[in-house]
């Protein structure tokens, strides 16, 4: 009983407490704003095209094969030191023919209004 009680009275106290200048209702007022609505399309856009690009990007990954790439550099190297070669061949690289994954995007910038942001 005096757990709920202890847990309870802050919050009444809180909400009786703030104002109508309150962050609380700053934020409240953002997320029901047009340019709130605007960010959050704008970052689900953004996230449907990392989903995208990092599935093409996983699909590409998943066809590199690196032991046979060093299986095929150390026979080049061999060949190399037998002097049927006249370049040195590159190590094959871990990342691969895909390249870097793509970059992930910043969500959660729309979860705080904005600096200078207020209700009209």
């Amino acid at each position: 009983m005096f757990a709920r009680f202890s847990f309870i009275l802050p919050l009444v106290l809180s909400a009786c407490m703030s104002t109508a200048d309150d962050p609380l209702y700053r934020q409240i007022d953002w997320s029901k704003s047009e340019e709130y609505k605007a960010c959050k399309a704008k970052e689900d856009r953004s996230l449907a095209e990392y989903k995208v690009a990092k599935s093409a990007y996983d699909k590409a990954q998943s066809k590199y094969d690196y032991d046979a790439e060093m299986k095929k550099f150390e026979h080049e190297v061999a060949e190399f030191e037998a002097g049927e070669r006249k370049l040195m061949p590159l190590r094959p690289s871990i990342i691969g023919q895909a390249g870097l994954p793509p970059m992930i995007p910043a969500v959660g910038q729309c979860f705080r209004p904005p600096e200078g942001w207020g209700q009209e």
